[in-house]
C-alpha cells in the first residue's frame, strides 16, 4: 500500500517536482557560478548558504504546496480516507516523500561543492561533520514548516504575513538578534567557515522547532478524524477576507505607534558642559583636558547653528548633541558612535588639535545629524547628493562665510568637473563619490545647490531643500510612500519651479566654466594614480603589494586607505576604512602589513592631502578579489 501511494503521488506532481528540482539546479549553478567568477567570497561553500536561503526555500514551498495545499483544496484526501489505510500511514508517506526529494536536491548540491572546494581549500572531516550538520538540520527545520503551514489552509498567507512583519518588528524595536537564533544562527556568517566548535545551541533549537512543526502537522492532521485540516483547507469568505485585512493593517499600524513612542534610554556625558537653545541640547565633554573656554565655544557654536539649522528646515526637533575630545584622533576626522537604543548623536573629535576646523566640522556635523533625524531615509542614492551638497551650503551660505571658505568649495567643485559631471552621476551618487572622493563631491554637490539658488533666489531653493529633507517624515512605509509621491524632478519642478534636466544641464555647465576658469590652479594639483597587486605566500594566503604616481609630487606622505568588502558590493563605511601612511619617494611602492585569505574583496584607493583644496583627494576606489 506504502508503494501505491508514493507511485499515486508521483503520478500526479512529477512534473511540478520535475520543474522544481531542475529550478534548483540552476539556482545552484548560477549561485556558484557567479561566486567563483566575480569573487564575491572567501570560500565557495558560501554558495552553499546562499543556495539554502534562496532557491532552497522556493523548491521546499513548493513541495509542499504540491503534496498538502492542493491534495486538501482538491479533496482528493477524502478518496484516500476511504480506502483500507489509515490517515496517519497516508500523512506519514507523504511527509517522508517530500523530505526524501528535497533532502535529495540538498545532498546532491553538498557534495557537489564539498567535492569542489576541497580542489582548493583544506576539508578536515570535522568540518565538513559540522558543515553536514547544520545543513541537514536547518533543511529538516524548514521543510517540516512549511509542511505544517500547508495544513493551516487559507489561513497560511495571512499567517505568512503575520511572522515576517512580527520577526521584523521584534528584531527593530527589541534588543533580540533574529539571527542567532536557531536555524538562523546556523546559516550565518561562519557558515562556510566554522571548522572546529559545534553550533550546539543552535543545532538544538533548529532540531526542536522542527519536532514541534512534526507534531503540530500530526495533530492538524489526524485530529477529530481530520476533519479540522479539511475545514481549513476551504477558500475564505468575504468576512474572514476583510477580518484578516483589518488584522494586518491594524498590526502594522500598532507596530510603528509603538516604534514611535518607545521610551529610548537616556544617554548623558556626566561632568560635560551643556549649551541649550530652544529645543537644541549640546554637550561637550572635555576629557582630560582643562582647555574649558575652547569646549564653551564649540558647545555654542553648535548650539546656535543646529538651532538655526531646525528653524531653517522647519524640522520638529533634533536629537540631542554629545560631543567627546579625543586626543588621538586627526583634527580634520571625525567618528560617530553608536548610541544602542539611546537617543541622540555621539561624535568624538579632536576639537582642541591644532588643525581643527570650524566649518569642516560642522558640515560634518549637519550631514549625520539630518541622517540621524531622518532614519538614513535622505540616503537615498538618486536623492543623495542632495544631503551631501546641503552640508556645505549650510555652512557657506555666502561669500563671506566665516566657516568655509567659498574660493576653496568653488576649486573642489572645479576639480571634480575634471573627470566630468552629468545627470547620471548625480542619480548614481555613490559611484561618483567613489570616484573622486567625499570631500570633492560634496563640494560638487554644494555648487549644484548654489546653481539651483542663484537661478531661482533663496526662497524657492529653500522650499525645494524643506521637502527633500524632512526629517518629521516616519522612517517606516510611511516614508516610502513619501519618497514615492515626491521624487526628486517632481519636487524641482513644484517647490523651485525648474524641470529637473534643465538644472541638471545648467549645473554641468556651471561646473564645466569653473573648470575652464581655475586651470592654472587645477594644474598645481598632483593628478594621482596607482596600482594594486596580490601577490601569493601560500595557496590561500596573499599580500598587498602597491606603486603609486602623482605628478606633481606630493609634499611628504601619501596614505593607502583599504577594507575588507562584503560578499554584495554596498556604501562604504568610513568606520571599517584602514588608512595606512607611507613616505612619497622617487620611486614609490611598497606593501601593506600583513596578508589576507585567498578570495577576500578588497577595496582599496590613494590619497594625499592638497592644501589648496583642503581636502584629500583620491585616485578613485577599486574593488577586486584576490585570487
Amino acid at each position: 500500500m506504502t508503494a501505491a501511494l508514493v507511485l499515486k503521488e508521483l503520478r500526479q506532481h512529477w512534473l511540478a517536482f520535475l520543474l522544481v528540482a531542475g529550478l534548483a539546479a540552476v539556482g545552484l549553478m548560477v549561485i556558484t557560478a557567479f561566486i567563483a567568477l566575480e569573487g564575491m567570497a572567501g570560500s565557495l561553500l558560501d554558495a552553499l548558504g546562499m543556495f539554502l536561503r534562496t532557491f532552497f526555500v522556493i523548491t521546499a514551498l513548493v513541495i509542499c504546496n504540491r503534496l498538502v495545499v492542493v491534495e486538501y483544496q482538491s479533496k482528493t484526501q477524502l478518496f484516500l480516507q476511504s480506502l483500507p489505510i489509515s490517515r496517519l500511514h497516508m500523512i506519514v508517506v507523504k511527509y517522508l516523500l517530500g523530505l526524501l526529494l528535497l533532502m535529495s536536491i540538498v545532498m546532491a548540491a553538498f557534495v557537489m561543492l564539498v567535492l569542489w572546494s576541497a580542489r582548493n581549500e583544506e576539508l578536515t572531516v570535522n568540518f565538513v561533520l559540522i558543515l553536514a550538520a547544520r545543513t541537514s538540520s536547518y533543511s529538516w527545520c524548514v521543510y517540516s514548516g512549511f509542511f505544517m503551514m500547508g495544513l493551516l489552509g487559507r489561513y497560511r498567507v495571512a499567517i505568512y504575513l503575520f511572522a515576517m512583519l512580527g520577526a521584523m518588528a521584534v528584531d527593530t524595536l527589541t534588543k533580540l538578534d533574529l539571527s542567532r537564533f536557531g536555524p538562523f544562527a546556523l546559516l550565518d556568517d561562519r557558515f562556510a567557515y566554522e571548522r572546529f566548535n559545534w553550533p550546539t545551541q543552535a543545532l538544538y533549537v533548529t532540531l526542536g522547532l522542527a519536532a514541534a512543526f512534526v507534531a503540530v502537522t500530526f495533530v492538524l492532521s489526524l485530529v477529530r478524524e481530520g476533519s479540522v485540516a479539511s475545514l481549513l483547507a476551504e477558500k475564505m469568505s468575504h468576512r474572514e477576507k476583510v477580518f484578516m485585512a483589518v488584522m494586518l493593517l491594524g498590526f502594522v499600524f500598532s507596530v510603528t505607534v509603538f516604534d514611535e513612542r518607545a521610551a529610548k534610554q537616556p544617554f548623558d556625558l556626566p561632568g560635560a558642559l551643556v549649551e541649550q537653545k530652544g529645543d537644541v541640547t549640546v554637550k561637550v565633554s572635555l576629557g582630560a583636558s582643562a582647555d574649558e573656554e575652547r569646549g564653551r565655544r564649540l558647545a555654542r557654536l553648535v548650539a546656535d547653528e543646529v538651532a538655526a539649522l531646525q528653524e531653517y528646515l522647519q524640522v520638529e526637533q533634533f536629537p540631542p548633541i554629545f560631543i567627546v575630545q579625543r586626543r588621538d584622533l586627526d583634527a580634520v576626522r571625525y567618528e560617530r558612535g553608536v548610541l544602542d537604543g539611546a537617543e541622540g548623536l555621539l561624535v568624538r573629535a579632536n576639537f582642541l588639535g591644532e588643525r581643527w576646523q570650524d566649518g569642516r566640522f560642522l558640515s560634518w556635523l549637519v550631514r549625520e545629524l539630518i541622517m540621524l533625524a531622518s532614519d538614513d531615509r535622505v540616503k537615498f542614492e538618486p536623492n543623495m547628493w542632495v544631503l551631501d551638497g546641503f552640508a556645505l551650503y549650510w555652512t557657506c551660505h555666502d561669500i563671506g562665510s566665516k566657516h568655509t571658505d567659498y574660493a576653496t568649495l568653488d576649486l573642489r567643485a572645479a576639480y571634480g568637473m575634471q573627470r566630468g559631471f552629468t545627470a547620471d552621476d548625480a542619480a548614481r551618487w555613490l559611484s561618483y563619490r567613489e570616484r573622486v572622493g567625499e570631500d570633492i563631491a560634496a563640494a560638487v554637490a554644494w555648487s549644484g545647490l548654489m546653481s539651483l539658488r542663484e537661478s531661482r533666489g533663496e526662497p524657492s531653493c529653500r522650499a525645494f531643500l524643506q521637502t527633500m529633507l524632512d526629517c518629521d517624515v516616519p522612517g517606516d512605509a510611511r516614508g516610502v510612500w513619501h519618497e514615492w509621491r515626491n521624487p526628486l524632478p517632481k519636487v524641482m519642478a513644484r517647490d523651485a519651479g525648474l524641470p529637473y534636466d534643465q538644472f541638471t544641464a545648467a549645473w554641468s555647465n556651471e561646473l564645466e566654466t569653473r573648470r575652464q576658469s581655475r586651470t592654472e590652479d587645477l594644474a598645481r594639483i598632483p593628478k594621482l594614480s596607482g596600482t594594486i597587486r596580490f601577490a601569493s605566500t601560500s595557496a590561500s594566503t596573499r599580500i598587498v603589494q602597491f606603486d603609486i604616481k602623482s605628478d606633481p609630487p606630493p609634499a611628504s606622505r601619501f596614505t593607502l586607505i583599504h577594507v575588507k568588502l562584503p560578499p554584495f558590493d554596498d556604501e562604504l563605511k568610513v568606520s571599517e576604512l584602514h588608512r595606512e601612511e607611507f613616505q612619497y619617494d622617487s620611486e614609490p611602492s611598497g606593501e601593506l602589513p600583513g596578508s589576507f585569505a585567498r578570495g577576500t574583496r578588497f577595496g582599496s584607493t590613494f590619497a594625499v592631502w592638497v592644501e589648496q583644496l583642503g581636502c584629500e583627494i583620491i585616485s578613485g576606489w577599486t574593488r577586486r578579489e584576490m585570487r
